[in-house]
């Protein structure tokens, strides 16, 4: 780190872009590789069971595109978000799906889901929705986290293998 020498100015910060035009996301929240170390939940929108990863390293909520037509899901448009991936690459979102209601472990957030052609998990909870939460206590060993919801102690744990439970029975018989 260098330190400040006469003569040297800050940047002007308030130049830079604000968070309601700029997003990121991870490559692996994109690319659908669902390690055994990532955080992954069961959860439910619109009666429709769905992989939610729960992932730090992106600012904001997104959802799969092709299950926002499946569904039927109504989105509107929105000012173009531009969305920087990982690896340097920027994606531009200008769809979003509304306080939707996600039930995880039989309990409701209601979040806002840009429209991504995500891979692998349906929903990314970001950044956007962890800071809802408050103080939470995550432990990558377990690959849980606990927070206090309406009053009440909640623990989420990683589902043991989230995307098998999607499966249907003839899918499962192609693996086998």
């Amino acid at each position: 780190m260098r330190k400040m020498q006469p003569g040297m100015t800050l940047p002007n910060w308030s130049s830079c872009p604000t968070h309601s035009t700029q997003a990121q996301i991870t490559l692996h929240s994109l690319s659908g590789h669902l390690a055994p170390e990532t955080l992954c939940l069961l959860g439910h929108v619109a009666n429709h069971q769905l992989v939610i990863l729960v992932d730090g390293g992106s600012t904001h909520n997104f959802i799969q595109e092709p299950l926002v037509r499946q569904l039927g899901l109504a989105t509107q448009t929105t000012p173009p978000l531009r969305i920087m991936l990982g690896n340097g690459y920027h994606l531009h979102c200008d769809h979003i799906y509304k306080a939707v209601t996600i039930i995880i472990q039989h309990i409701p957030f209601v979040v806002d889901l840009h429209v991504l052609p995500l891979c692998g998990a349906s929903v990314v909870l970001g950044v956007q929705w962890l800071k809802t939460l408050g103080p939470i206590m995550t432990d990558y060993n377990t690959l849980s986290m606990k927070f206090f919801h309406e009053g009440h102690l909640v623990k989420f744990q990683r589902d043991t293998d989230p995307v098998s439970v999607l499966l249907t029975p003839p899918q499962l018989h192609q693996l086998a």
